[in-house]
This record gives C-alpha cells, structure tokens and sequence, in this order.
C-alpha cells in the first residue's frame, strides 16, 4: 500500500487529500482479511445490505478472491444488445480463423469433410491498437443507498468494461472510495487498482470488486479499520461522509463514473443507452450506431 497525505490541489479546494493506494486488488484483499481490529467491517449480515453469499468479513475477503459471478447473465443481456448494435464495427475487428481446434466449429466446412472446420477469431490491426482508456468507479455511498442499485450500476459499468476491451482498446480500471472527515478539514481516498492494461481483461474477476455491496461495506471498510488515520474516518461511527472521488487529481482518467448519490439512476435504469452514449462520448464508436 502506498499512502499520499495531505495533498493539495485547487480541484479540492480548501482540502487536502489523505489517499492510500493499493496497486492491485489481491493485494486490497490480504490487507483487508489481515485486519486485527474488526469492527463495522465483520458485523453480521443484516439481511441483503452486504450483498449476496457475505456473512462476514471472512467470507466477502474469499468471494472476491475466489469470484463472484452470479451476475454474468445480467451483464451478458447487456452485451448482447451492444454487439447487436456494433455487429459491423466488430467484425471489422475481429476475422475468423480456420483450425483443427478452436472456439465452435463450421458446419458447412464440417459436413464437407474439412478437417480444419474449427473456428477461432483473430484481432486484426487497427488504430485503437496501443490506446488506453483509464476508468474510475466511485465505490463510496451512503449507508442508506439500496444494495440493489450498488449491483445494478456495476453490471452496467462491467458491460462498458467489456465493450471497450473488445473494441480493441486497453483498460486501466481503479476503484476508489473518497469520504470526507468530520471536521479535519481533509478528505479520505481508498483506492484500488483493478485492472492494469497490460494484463489480459478477465471480465469474471472484477465482478465483485465493481457490483458487490461488500466491496465497500466489509472490505473498504476493513481498511479504514486499519487505517492510521481510523478516528479521522469516523471509523466506529459511520465511517465518514461520502464525496466526490479525491484521486481524480492523481490521474487523467477518461471515464469517472461518479458516487451513486451524484446520479439520476439513469445508468441502473438504462444501461444499454448509458453504455453507447459513453461510448460515443470517448470517440470509440460512430455517433450513428
């Protein structure tokens, strides 16, 4: 973990920034599950406020390690309408591949007696190649924020993930959870690097991290717990005021997908359209599909 404290920006205004950084989401979960001092972070579940399968600290700690995917049909039902309305730009991306072995067969090659009726689809060379898109997900909110609308909003963001990974574009994905002290004149960042562009997108693995309740509810709130600025945070008594993300002075970010208390509901309620019009926003796909 790394720590940047009392950081200032005009952006903050009068405030500074406390933020500590975990550079990967293994290494969010290690220090989360290590935590001594369990408070808020290990209480037991109140019905559906930590989400699904998250009986404790313990439990959330092995679900995210171990993967959450429960919501995979729900985010492929969104993907499915984006394809459809992106069929030419993708296969202008991707071109089939004719192999003894591959993704599904081709039955006309098969019933032919072609042994090489296996097919596999290659990325071909195109100008998104080498760019990154930096993401970042506000994972604070209110205790009073239904844990419904915590999963809803990260299938949309999981679809937005995916599109943009498939369109050939690199993903630089962070998490962060911004609180504002009572009476420090300071805000508090959490922050976790989810996924680096470098690495091969696994949608699956950032499923919880991005739409389980108890990515903040047990587990940021392990942190905090830890933290050496706990009593600043509130730790015990609420842990903290949600505000808008503090990182974003750290890092240009492409995308900034705000704190639930900021939104009209229009990315639960209307993915498919949030998903495009973010899309089209970034200049990654026409304004007319």
């Amino acid at each position: 973990m790394r720590i940047i404290t009392n950081h200032k920006d005009e952006r903050l205004g009068a405030k500074k920034l406390h933020a500590e950084l975990f550079d990967s989401f293994g290494e969010f979960i290690r220090y989360a599950k290590e935590n001594i001092n369990r408070q808020s972070s290990d209480r037991r579940s109140d019905g559906d406020w930590h989400g699904p399968k998250s009986e404790s600290l313990d439990s959330a700690c092995d679900l995210a390690l171990n993967g959450w995917d429960d919501i995979r049909p729900l985010v492929d039902g969104i993907l499915g309408d984006v394809t459809d309305r992106l069929a030419d730009r993708l296969a202008d991306l991707y071109k089939p591949m004719y192999d003894f072995g591959g993704a599904y067969v081709d039955m006309g090659r098969y019933v032919e007696g072609d042994p090489e009726c296996m097919v596999n689809f290659s990325a071909t060379a195109d100008k998104s190649m080498g760019r990154v898109v930096k993401v970042v997900v506000a994972g604070t909110a209110s205790s009073m924020i239904d844990p419904n609308h915590i999963i809803k909003r990260g299938i949309a963001v999981l679809a937005l993930i995916d599109t943009i990974n498939k369109l050939g574009f690199g993903v630089e994905l962070w998490w962060d959870s911004t609180i504002e002290g009572r009476g420090t004149g300071k805000i508090y960042s959490t922050a976790v690097k989810l996924h680096d562009s470098a690495d091969t997108l696994d949608i699956n693995s950032v499923m919880f991290s991005l739409a389980h309740p108890s990515m903040l509810r047990r587990l940021c709130f392990s942190v905090q717990e830890r933290s050496e600025k706990a009593s600043e945070q509130g730790v015990g008594g609420g842990y903290g005021v949600p505000h808008d993300m503090g990182t974003v002075v750290l890092n240009d970010y492409d995308v900034i997908v705000e704190k639930l208390q900021n939104g009209r509901g229009d990315i639960g309620a209307n993915p498919l359209e949030w998903v495009m019009s973010t899309l089209k926003g970034l200049e990654l796909v026409p304004e007319t599909v």
